[in-house]
């Protein structure tokens, strides 16, 4: 028996389950499935558009994801139709940074169905059997808003992109039921099936504020970093420091690695030990952009950025294509700088903050900052006259360098040993380089005699060798700004 001679009621069931993702191409299948379900064309595009998008940053919104889920067990299948969720609640944004497209905002008064319809949305979940304390008492729970927002992920089959709540706890406990849950949807992406939620999630943002007392575990984005088919994120505020001040991150997946090919930190605070961690459980890694700053108790007060780099070149120098290295807050040292950069053999794209060389090459044994120490034997002290040259730095295949300035420190003596000889050895040794810039933020008085000179000693020596200078006010790294922009946040350097 073919599907047209079934009768018309079957068929319509049929039509109705196969929304939203094969209503369309069923209807177009053939003149007679197109009339029979004509009539649920209107209802698919109304959903269409007021779902496809969900949204709790609107500050016209009332922060309550546990009346979204009235809203969704009113309509169960509503939630099949998102495909792009922030569930970051009540935040004030710049409108012109954060365009929210047209779709589901949650106002008050918006309630939904009762409670009892969310308490039989949760019991007829896959994952009820996780919900140990029934339906009934995990609701009451659910006013945490965290156990909300796990059940409601839960729900979200079509999501490909997702924003985390802002308030996101800081390290996992993977014995309580939003984790379990977390943990169990991850391992359900892998299987593949068109039920499974986040089985199409491919940018995830976590994006708590950005300050000194700001900080999040990278390791309670673990379940997401393993994802099936997550290729991007973007988050801020991560801590992966395994001190007394930090939080240790450890790849808790052996038998999985992350799909991540794109990751951008901002305002975040690691290692390259952690790191590490993560990079080595990340084979197809392309881009890799990562802002350090400072956080709480002096955690990352002094950062190890020679060590850092090399971290990254060992485990993604032979495929990275994009690379940003930027400061936003550090009142320690550099304990290490970045003396090369030849292992990364497929770059592209640089962009790294001058304070980045500001200290001794890895090899000498040297350190700087609170763990201080001197050169090892046949090392010379470590001096500003003694960084490379950049046209021994950068990989040949480099072909947009942008070096970023903002610093109150006078990192001019660093600059200059960068831009040495650049104009001699640019057209032999970075043949493929297009584009160079240095990029200045003035952070003192411009006025100010000092700072002013500084300024033109740099400018005077980039100039010679052909390298194009930039100083204002409002400078940032190019990344940051098009992090800020693409992820509906107002960032700024301190």
């Amino acid at each position: 028996m073919g599907i047209l001679d079934l009768p018309a009621e079957l068929l319509g069931r049929i039509i109705d389950f196969s929304v939203p993702d094969d209503f369309e191409n069923l209807l177009l299948t053939c003149h007679a499935l197109f009339a029979c379900g004509s009539s649920s064309i209107p209802t698919h595009n109304a959903r269409r558009k007021h779902f496809r998008h969900i949204s709790f940053n609107s500050y016209h919104d009332e922060d309550s994801r546990l009346s979204f889920l009235r809203n969704i067990a009113a309509e169960p299948v509503a939630a099949h139709y998102v495909q792009s969720a922030d569930l970051r609640g009540r935040i004030m944004v710049t409108p012109s940074l954060h365009e929210v497209p047209p779709g589901f905002r949650l106002r008050k008064g918006c309630v939904g169905a009762s409670m009892d319809d969310v308490e039989k949305l949760v019991a007829a979940s896959q994952f009820s059997h996780l919900l140990d304390t029934g339906a009934e008492t995990w609701t009451c729970q659910a006013e945490d808003g965290f156990s909300a927002s796990t059940f409601l992920l839960t729900l979200l089959t079509n999501v490909r992109q997702l924003t985390l709540p802002r308030v996101w706890p800081e390290v996992p406990d993977v014995n309580t039921q939003p984790w379990q849950l977390l943990t169990a949807m991850m391992r359900q992406s892998h299987e593949r099936r068109m039920t499974s939620p986040l089985c199409q999630l491919r940018s995830l943002r976590a994006l708590a504020p950005v300050h000194y007392d700001s900080r999040v575990g990278l390791s309670s984005l673990s379940a997401f970093l393993a994802m099936h088919d997550l290729e991007e994120l973007y988050a801020t505020s991560c801590v992966a420091i395994d001190d007394y001040t930090g939080i240790p991150f450890t790849w808790i997946y052996p038998d999985l690695k992350s799909p991540l090919r794109k990751i951008e930190f901002v305002s975040c605070c690691m290692d390259s030990s952690q790191l590490s961690n993560l990079l080595a459980n990340t084979p197809n890694l392309q881009s890799f952009r990562y802002s350090h700053q400072e956080k709480w108790h002096t955690c990352g007060h002094d950062w190890n950025a020679g060590a850092f780099a090399a971290a990254i070149g060992r485990y993604c120098g032979h495929q990275l294509t994009d690379l940003a290295l930027t400061v936003d807050g550090l009142s320690g040292e550099i304990v290490t700088g970045i003396v090369s950069l030849q292992e990364f053999t497929c770059l592209e794209r640089a962009e790294l903050d001058v304070a980045l060389f500001a200290g001794p090459s890895p090899e000498s044994g040297e350190m700087a900052g609170l763990e201080a120490c001197g050169p090892s034997k046949g090392f010379q002290k470590w001096s500003p006259a003694m960084v490379p040259k950049l046209t021994e730095i950068l990989p040949s295949s480099t072909k947009n360098f942008q070096l970023f300035d903002s610093s109150l420190n006078d990192y001019s003596e660093v600059a200059c040993s960068l831009l040495k000889d650049f104009s001699a050895g640019r057209d032999w040794l970075l043949s493929d380089l297009e584009e160079v810039v240095l990029r200045k933020r003035i952070l003192d008085n411009p006025e100010n005699p000092t700072g002013a000179k500084i300024r033109a000693r740099v400018m005077d020596q980039a100039r010679k060798v052909g390298v194009e200078y930039r100083s204002g006010l409002a400078l940032q790294p190019i990344w940051r700004r098009a992090f800020g922009e693409k992820c509906g946040v107002v960032l700024d350097l301190n």
